[in-house]
């Protein structure tokens, strides 16, 4: 099965200047945990509920003046959509993510590709299980610079 079957299509974005407080509010009303991050029609991140959650509330950030640039994750791991779905949840695990930017064959954004997409939409369930073993191991820690 090709990505393009199992993918959301026209998933929430928030622009890069746009507040953390109004990215929050766009996951909370879509019920999701993470929002690529647009300059204009270009991906430039990712913001999870989690650097919101962390991140933000650590170093003190106030949600209704800091831009989503400031905490986004400017490493974004993508996929196309006429890639395989093994080869999309290897990427994953391999990254320890739970959620991947498809683009099309014309280098667009077109969509994303989440854990949930793979144990709802792919006919094999052990990829899911074995792609969320490998997302959940633990990592060294690393010390972030802000």
């Amino acid at each position: 099965m090709q990505v393009m079957n199992a993918m959301t299509l026209n998933p929430v974005t928030v622009q890069e200047t746009e507040t953390i407080l109004e990215a929050a509010r766009k996951m909370e009303a879509h019920n999701i945990g993470m929002l690529p991050v647009m300059r204009g029609t270009l991906v430039v991140g990712v913001i999870t509920d989690r650097d919101i959650t962390v991140a933000a509330t650590s170093h003190g950030w106030v949600p209704i003046r800091t831009q989503v640039q400031k905490i986004m994750s400017p490493r974004v791991i993508f996929c196309s959509e006429e890639q395989d779905i093994d080869e999309a949840a290897e990427l994953m695990a391999k990254n320890q993510i739970r959620r991947l930017v498809v683009y099309n064959r014309h280098g667009q954004f077109s969509g994303v590709l989440s854990l949930g997409d793979l144990a709802t939409r792919q006919e094999n369930p052990h990829l899911t299980a074995e792609t969320l073993r490998f997302i959940s191991r633990p990592m060294p820690a690393v010390a972030r610079v802000a």
